[in-house]
């Protein structure tokens, strides 16, 4: 899933509820005290910070979920609070099978073009 498909979903899905990325944003910083900034996240086509994403959980699918993580993950660096929650978030999820055999071909191929 690319950035601009996830804000477009996160998008879509408010709409369907009659709500705004605005409204969204305003429940994240009430609740965390911390500002998300996904206007300025999407406008970048950046991935959304970090303790955004158990908010994101409503709008994907476990699968979509693990593969946004992963994403978040390569880019957050090892160690730390951010790195802590996304091995978290990725503990909690079920991915499919199909999903996880994709992923294991995947890396396979990786490893082979490696060689």
């Amino acid at each position: 899933m690319t950035n601009e498909e996830l804000y477009e979903r996160i998008t879509n899905v408010l709409k369907e509820k009659g709500s705004t990325l605005s409204q969204l944003e305003l429940k994240i910083k009430t609740e965390t005290g911390r500002s998300p900034n996904l206007y300025i996240a999407k406008n970048k086509k950046r991935l959304p910070k970090v303790f955004v994403y158990p908010y994101l959980k409503e709008f994907l699918n476990d699968d979509e979920m693990h593969d946004l993580t992963l994403k978040k993950m390569d880019g957050a660096g090892v160690g730390g609070k951010a790195f802590d929650l996304l091995d978290d978030i990725l503990y909690s999820l079920e991915p499919s099978e199909e999903y996880l055999y994709k992923q294991r071909l995947k890396r396979k191929m990786q490893r082979e073009v490696v060689r």
